[in-house]
């Protein structure tokens, strides 16, 4: 029960305390307020002002928003000034801002700074210091960090996303407020609606070999004592790579590291089987040797499209089941047919038709013979004086610079020119496969040497530079080691042209670069 007040006039007010507030009743009148109650069958308004109770250190002060004012104590029988952040307020005793908010009350040896009408953007540090002389000294006799409580609001409503199986994966809690909240991470059980505390507190949450096994929902919570509550639910779809289990009915088979194996006899039935898991589904494909039977594809629509070779002198039937197995993502595809041809049974046969492929320089190759067959073949292997594999080479760079003479250092090449000096750097550039070739002054880029698809160069040069740059790049190899020349020349006309240069070079195996610096020599 609030205390009695008498209504005397068009203003009255009742004050009590409790620890860090003072309260009035104001009767008569509305003003900015969040509670109204019947007293007496007047309309009153509950004010609510946050007061300091300590100066002697630094004060973090929260404020809410419906807060009509608040007020700010510095204890002190000289004069001081009032400052926000970089900002001066009050200096001795005049209001120097023109802030209509801010106002400076003066009692006896408490200079008072009054903040009306708060807003949110009047989060900040501020200070009393001492105001001696017409000078701001920077000896603090009180701080306030004065924070103004936001609600907790969410930045982004998106609930789920894809999550590659072994990578790893981070999931920001997207609940944001002032101050800022505590944040803790759960597992939501949506069916039985239970949470499970993981134990991790802040804004991420990272799983690292991110597996299928972790795509459940994920429930940040955020809080603290000043607003209530808010949470938000990641749920990673986990991606996959395809994996097949596989059966052969109605038949006894082996199943071994190179397949599954079975016997039949003439007019026998039989179904090959395969229960597929994989995220995302894409396609299956049935072959006989090298006869391709069947391929079954998703659509857009998430209908499975199923073609079949209708060139075969067997008919072989290709199943496939639309609605998955299980939940584990598990579709099934079979094969299946009556034995009535020689053709049915395995012959030899070719499972990769590659012929050429590409060979690391300094690691170990491995070729693998792509002939099966039943019983298992014997296999040789000859040399055919044939060339049939291609050398990878990463980027390598050799450079030099003419006609000066240059020191060599493990962060480049220097050399030393003067005014009217012609210089040229070369980069002999070892790689396979050539892809491009690019050169900087600095920040600044001078060209660009690409290889086209019919193998000729295309080179850019910057046409916006006041000196002029000649991008040079020799089409054929110096040598048959897959060694290209490119070199960047001038004249020294300007200063700008002393400084750093860089040739930078990369394929899919590497990156190389070479840097050049021109030092200006005098006499």
């Amino acid at each position: 029960m609030f205390p009695r007040s008498r209504c005397n006039g068009v203003i009255s007010r009742v004050k009590w305390s409790f620890p860090g507030f003072t309260c009035y009743i104001e009767f008569g009148r509305m003003l900015l307020f969040n509670k109204l109650f019947k007293y007496y069958n007047l309309v009153v308004t509950l004010h609510c002002i946050r007061y300091i109770l300590s100066v002697d250190q630094h004060q973090t002060v929260y404020v809410l928003l419906n807060m009509t004012e608040v007020f700010l104590n510095c204890s002190s029988s000289k004069e001081v000034a009032w400052t926000r952040g970089e900002e001066v307020l009050v200096q001795g005793g005049m209001k120097v801002t023109s802030d209509p908010r801010i106002q400076l009350i003066i009692d006896t040896h408490v200079k008072r700074l009054h903040i009306k009408d708060i807003t949110s953007n009047y989060t900040d540090v501020y200070q009393c210091v001492d105001y001696i002389g017409g000078q701001i000294k920077n000896v603090s006799i009180v701080t306030y960090n004065v924070t103004v409580v936001e609600d907790l609001y969410i930045t982004d409503n998106t609930a789920s996303f894809i999550a590659v199986e072994g990578t790893s994966v981070k999931m920001t809690c997207p609940v944001y407020g002032r101050p800022e909240p505590n944040i803790k991470w759960y597992i939501w059980y949506i069916s039985s609606s239970y949470l499970q505390d993981i134990g991790i507190s802040g804004n991420v949450l990272e799983i690292r070999n991110f597996t299928r096994d972790c795509g459940v929902p994920y429930m940040c919570i955020a809080k603290h004592k000043l607003t209530k509550s808010l949470n938000h639910t990641w749920t990673p779809i986990p991606e996959f790579p395809p994996d097949i289990t596989a059966n052969a009915a109605p038949h006894k088979f082996n199943t071994t590291s190179e397949g599954i194996y079975f016997s039949a006899k003439y007019s026998d039935e039989f179904k090959l089987s395969c229960n597929i898991t994989a995220n995302p589904f894409y396609s299956v494909t049935w072959t006989k040797g090298g006869t391709w039977l069947g391929n079954i594809t998703y659509m857009d629509d998430k209908r499975p499209k199923i073609l079949t070779n209708t060139n075969l002198d067997m008919i072989y039937d290709c199943v496939f089941d639309l609605k998955p197995v299980n939940d584990e993502h598990t579709h099934k595809t079979s094969v299946s047919s009556r034995i009535t041809d020689p053709s049915v049974f395995e012959d030899l046969y070719i499972t990769d038709n590659t012929a050429s492929f590409i060979a690391v320089e300094g690691t170990s190759v491995k070729m693998t013979c792509p002939v099966y067959g039943r019983p298992e073949p014997n296999i040789k292997w000859y040399i055919w004086y044939i060339s049939s594999s291609y050398l990878q080479v990463p980027p390598d760079i050799s450079a030099s610079a003419d006609p000066h003479k240059f020191n060599r250092t493990s962060e480049g090449i220097y050399f030393s020119a003067k005014y009217s000096d012609k210089f040229e750097m070369i980069c002999n550039i070892t790689a396979n496969p050539f892809y491009s070739v690019t050169w900087t002054k600095g920040d600044t880029w001078l060209g660009n040497i690409t290889y086209m698809d019919d193998k000729r160069p295309k080179i850019l040069t910057n046409t916006n530079l006041d000196m002029i740059y000649d991008c040079v790049f020799d089409l054929k190899p110096v040598n048959d080691e897959h060694t290209h020349k490119t070199s960047v020349s001038s004249r020294i006309t300007d200063p700008s042209v002393f400084g750093e240069y860089k040739c930078v070079t990369s394929n899919v195996y590497g990156y190389d670069e070479q840097i050049f610096n021109i030092i200006q020599r005098v006499g």
